[in-house]
C-alpha cells in the first residue's frame, strides 16, 4: 500500500526536479561535484584521507586537494591517474580533468567544510516566511510546487529552488 502513495509522489515530483535541473544545470553540476567532498573517503581511502582533503575545483575543472605532509603529495600524485579515475567514473557527466596537490592544513579545511556543512543544514529558507518568497515566484514557477502536499518537503524544495535561482542568477 505504501507503494501506491509514493508511486503518484514521484510522478508529480519528478517534472519539478527536472525543470529545476534544465533551467540550473549548473546546481547540477556543483551536486554532483559535492560528492567529492562528501565521500573523500570512499574515494581514496582510510589512510589518505586523513591526510588530504579537497579544497576547490577551479573553472578549468582542476581539482585542487591539500596534503598533509610533503611524502604524501609525492605519493598521491603516483596516484593521480587512479583517484582521477575512480572520481569521474562517480561524476561522468561532469568530469575532473586534472587533479593538482599541494601542501596545506588538512584538518583546518576539513574542519570549517563540515562546520559549514552543519551550518548550512540548520538554515534554510523555510526558516523563513515561504508565503512571502512564493510572491517572488512566477505563476508558471508557483505551479510546479501546487501539487505538493507535504508542507516539509514543499518548503525544502521551494528554498532549494529558491537557492539555485539566486546563486545562478
Amino acid at each position: 500500500m505504501q507503494e501506491d502513495k509514493r508511486e503518484p509522489f514521484l510522478s508529480k515530483i519528478s517534472p519539478l526536479i527536472d525543470s529545476i535541473i534544465e533551467r540550473y544545470p549548473k546546481l547540477l553540476k556543483q551536486y554532483r561535484r559535492l560528492y567529492i567532498w562528501t565521500n573523500w573517503h570512499d574515494i581514496v581511502g582510510d589512510e589518505i584521507s586523513h591526510i588530504s582533503w579537497p579544497y576547490s575545483i577551479d573553472s578549468n575543472d582542476k581539482l585542487l586537494v591539500l596534503v598533509e605532509e610533503p611524502i604524501w603529495l609525492q605519493q598521491l600524485q603516483f596516484n593521480k591517474i587512479f583517484i582521477l579515475k575512480k572520481i569521474n567514473s562517480i561524476i561522468e557527466d561532469f568530469p575532473i580533468k586534472d587533479i593538482r596537490f599541494k601542501l596545506g592544513d588538512v584538518d583546518t579545511l576539513r574542519s570549517n567544510w563540515q562546520d559549514k556543512r552543519i551550518e548550512n543544514n540548520k538554515t534554510s529558507i523555510s526558516s523563513f516566511d515561504i508565503t512571502s518568497l512564493l510572491n517572488n515566484l512566477s505563476e508558471e514557477e508557483r505551479q510546479l510546487f501546487d501539487e505538493i502536499e507535504d508542507k516539509e518537503l514543499k518548503d525544502n524544495l521551494i528554498s532549494l529552488y529558491l537557492k539555485a535561482k539566486i546563486a545562478l542568477g
